[in-house]
């Protein structure tokens, strides 16, 4: 989980919020989000000494009728595009089998290299247009 001054964690759980309203699609399992420090839903994988441990990506999704994960989602803000949190995507994409991942639309060439030949991650950008409502692009 990324470090973020209060401001930047107030505009995450904003985006993320917005995000599961309008933008998450909708497959009839059932949709848990771990906004701010809120733990809600884990997945859960082993670590390199074989130990279990859990993760609280931003978004777990099930699938419909079982506690299986689907796929994640986890939304970052301008100050967490980052190397170290990098190594968090790969993690959730390896043991869910897939990540959203949702950037500013300013950090979007930063994210791109960072993701490089990742797999099971899909690049997301979102922006505020002059409505004042959020809008999520694909960053292919």
């Amino acid at each position: 989980m990324a470090f973020r001054t209060p401001e930047k964690q107030r505009e995450h759980d904003l985006v993320l919020g917005e995000i599961l309203k309008t933008h998450w699609p909708s497959t009839g399992g059932k949709v848990y989000s771990n906004p701010g420090a809120e733990r809600n839903c884990y997945i859960q994988y082993k670590d390199s000494r074989g130990r279990t441990q859990f993760a609280y990506p931003d978004i777990v999704s099930l699938m419909r009728g079982t506690n299986s994960v689907r796929c994640v989602g986890e939304v970052e803000t301008d100050d967490t595009v980052t190397q170290i949190e990098s190594g968090q995507w790969k993690l959730y994409a390896d043991v869910a089998g897939h990540c959203f991942l949702y950037v500013p639309r300013e950090t979007a060439a930063v994210a791109k290299a960072l993701v490089g030949g990742m797999r099971g991650v899909s690049l997301r950008c979102y922006f505020v247009d002059e409505n004042g409502i959020l809008n999520v692009v694909s960053a292919h």
